[in-house]
């Protein structure tokens, strides 16, 4: 043990220095200070903290929406499930009130033919086999309702529409026609007719027209 002051060596029991006369300073071995513990982790600027989330809470977000794009190419897949049968799609049969596709043809025809409107009734026929031959169209200009009824009008038409390919049936499943015969109105159900009621067309430049045979139809 040495003086605190003097710096000389110190006798052991001794309560003062011999060499200065200083006190002597009992020395009392003090516990090792614990470590302060570090300070929480911070994140890196500019980043926050994720939520606590209490127990039991649910961690899945919301469900997700499909768009509109999504749900239409489903139903599109779905009715194109539908119409390909065996691999292949072989004919779409359609059954209207209010025309459509070929049928619309032929309801524009027999509106024409109620006022026998033959410019009308021309844009709705495929005149194709007529093409270079002015005698034979106008042959078929003056045919194709020179034997129409008088006073013909037609109701509540409804047809059956059989599609393959460019090619087209439409059926006349509803409806009636009246006329005047001889003075007395008479009205027959197109259903029933006696006459055909079945009627070809054909897809030309993206328009359907009816063949010259159907146009030339009679009861």
């Amino acid at each position: 043990m040495f003086c605190w002051q003097c710096g000389a060596e110190l006798d052991e029991g001794k309560s003062f220095c011999t060499q200065c006369g200083a006190p002597v300073r009992k020395q009392v071995d003090k516990p090792a200070a614990a470590l302060p513990s570090p300070p929480p982790r911070q994140p890196p600027t500019g980043m926050m903290s994720p939520p606590t989330v209490p127990p039991g809470a649910l961690t899945t977000g919301p469900p997700v929406k499909k768009s509109r794009k999504t749900i239409t190419i489903v139903i599109v897949a779905a009715v194109a499930a539908i119409l390909i049968i065996g691999g292949a799609v072989t004919a779409i049969v359609l059954i209207t009130t209010s025309a459509s596709g070929p049928s619309a043809t032929l309801d524009k025809f027999f509106t024409a033919a109620q006022t026998k409107d033959v410019d009308a009734a021309m844009k709705l026929v495929d005149t194709s086999d007529f093409a270079g031959d002015q005698k034979d169209m106008q042959v078929f200009r003056e045919g194709i309702f020179a034997d129409t009824l008088k006073d013909v009008t037609f109701n509540g038409l409804g047809y059956q529409t059989n599609i393959k390919g460019d090619s087209a049936t439409v059926k006349v499943i509803k409806g009636t026609e009246t006329y005047d015969d001889g003075g007395t109105k008479k009205t027959v159900q197109l259903s029933s007719s006696s006459s055909d009621t079945t009627f070809d067309f054909v897809k030309k430049n993206g328009t359907w027209l009816m063949s010259p045979l159907s146009a030339l139809w009679r009861r």
